[in-house]
């Protein structure tokens, strides 16, 4: 999911910053749905949205900030067990010369490959230019492995 709404995100930025162009952000809601996330545990998490408040904001660089009250509710789909999360950033995504690099200053639900991590403090993705991961890196704070939380 995280991909995909990210490749999503982009395409609209790059409409955005165009006419950010003259200098002033842009500022917009930026829609969440529910997801699952099967074949990373050894049970499928599902995700709901409980607060969705999230704004986008492009700049003309081309730099857009994640900022808002974002609260995610992580389920276990077979024993219902689950755990509320405030992910709300925020997320600041950047380009690049060679691709884009985002990085989450504050607690996050992270999903690089293989993996669902609940982290706090710095985590920073780097993508190429279209958005293909390519690497994910946590310089402080702490994570929590979601498959042994809900496990």
């Amino acid at each position: 999911m995280r991909l995909s709404a990210l490749v999503a995100i982009v395409a609209g930025a790059a409409i955005v910053v165009s006419a950010a162009s003259a200098g002033k952000p842009t500022r917009e809601f930026s829609p969440f749905t529910d997801d699952s996330f099967p074949g990373v545990c050894t049970f499928t998490v599902s995700r709901h949205i409980l607060v969705n408040n999230t704004y986008v904001t492009t700049f003309s660089d081309g730099t857009f900030t994640y900022t808002g009250t974002f609260k995610e509710r992580l389920t276990n789909e077979t024993t219902h067990k689950y755990i509320d999360f405030n992910g709300s950033g925020p997320i600041i995504i950047s380009p690049t010369a060679t691709g884009w690099t985002e990085t989450d200053y504050g607690p996050q639900f992270d999903r690089p490959p293989g993996q669902l991590l609940l982290t706090t403090g710095p985590v920073v993705w780097q993508y190429d230019s279209d958005f293909g991961f390519l690497s994910y890196t946590q310089s402080g704070g702490t994570t929590r492995d979601v498959c042994a939380v809900l496990g």
